[in-house]
């Protein structure tokens, strides 16, 4: 009913991170957009949001 439904509509709203905010996937969903890369990881190209695309060394 609409009592239970209020409480799921408002987690919605303030949990965003099932929506995909986070970081976005690349190359072929091995790496992250990222402002800087890990220690462990290789720029592999750019983002569309302008960030790089950190592929993890073991992935290259």
């Amino acid at each position: 009913s609409l009592i239970t439904l209020l409480p799921c509509s408002l987690c919605a709203l303030f949990f965003p991170w099932a929506a995909g905010w986070g970081e976005k996937k690349c190359f072929n969903n091995v790496g992250r957009c990222r402002a800087s890369c890990k220690s462990n990881e290789k720029e592999h190209s750019t983002c569309l949001n302008k960030k790089m695309c950190c592929v993890p060394l073991d992935k290259n």
